[in-house]
């Protein structure tokens, strides 16, 4: 059975104090509510199991200082992945200061299945995506992503940014891809009356392409058709200014699938 740590049923303001951590098991959550603030504190950690949300905010803002630490574990299956902050908020604000953020094999580690105008400031150093991984995930379309960080791979099928929305990965934020099968750092992709652009100023590494399993390495992507339902269609737009490095047979530096979707 799932289980919180710590729930604000009406609201306000929630930290996790230097030096203290908040734990929660397989499946569970570490704060979950509706919050004016969530904040994790230098020197801080929060850690949840396979299947577990570190933070899950409807609201607010939430705050991972400088020093603080997350760990979430893996996924338990379609739809039941680990996740680092899963905001369901309108218009609030994430401010990633983490100095470490471990995520399973399969999870996510910032999700904003939100409204409004949310922005997610990652501004974490590193991270590395282990396989099947996504680090930072949006379905809201008017949501904004400013990357900052470093992203390596040591497995298959990993995503740097999934975006609706709006994201600016900026220059120094390199993603090495070059460990790994089908992994791709930058996908857009939202139904048709969305605006969002993702923009690239960083270096991006693409690494191996699996044909036969069909797991393509992408630098950048926009948008995809289901040859079986067209309710699941998707357009985007990609922007690339930086650099992006394609070294192995039938690896792709920018794809853009269908006539709505710009690269």
């Amino acid at each position: 059975d799932q289980s919180v740590a710590i729930h604000l049923k009406d609201g306000g303001q929630v930290s996790v104090l230097s030096h203290t951590s908040v734990k929660a098991g397989k499946n569970s959550i570490g704060i979950y509510g509706s919050t004016t603030l969530a904040t994790i504190e230098n020197d801080a950690k929060v850690e949840v199991g396979d299947g577990g949300v570190g933070i899950y905010a409807k609201g607010g803002n939430v705050n991972l200082d400088s020093g603080s630490k997350m760990t979430i574990g893996e996924t338990l299956g379609a739809n039941k992945e680990a996740v680092g902050v899963y905001y369901v908020g309108n218009a609030g604000t994430i401010n990633n200061n983490l100095t470490s953020l471990t995520i399973g094999k399969g999870s996510i580690g910032i999700v904003d299945a939100g409204t409004g105008a949310t922005t997610i400031n990652n501004n974490l150093a590193t991270v590395n995506l282990k396989g099947d991984s996504v680090y930072t995930y949006t379905s809201n379309i008017t949501s904004t992503v400013h990357g900052k960080t470093k992203i390596t791979s040591s497995g298959n099928g990993n995503y740097g940014y999934y975006v609706a929305g709006k994201l600016t990965n900026n220059a120094g934020a390199n993603m090495n891809f070059s460990s790994g099968t089908g992994n791709v750092g930058i996908y857009s992709a939202y139904r048709a009356g969305g605006t969002g652009v993702a923009r690239n100023a960083a270096t991006i590494t693409v690494g191996k392409t699996d044909l036969e399993n069909e797991l393509y390495s992408i630098g950048m992507a926009a948008g995809y058709t289901d040859s079986k339902d067209a309710s699941k269609n998707r357009i985007g737009h990609i922007i690339n200014t930086g650099t992006i490095n394609v070294n192995t047979k039938a690896s792709v530096g920018m794809y853009a699938k269908n006539d709505a979707t710009n690269a």
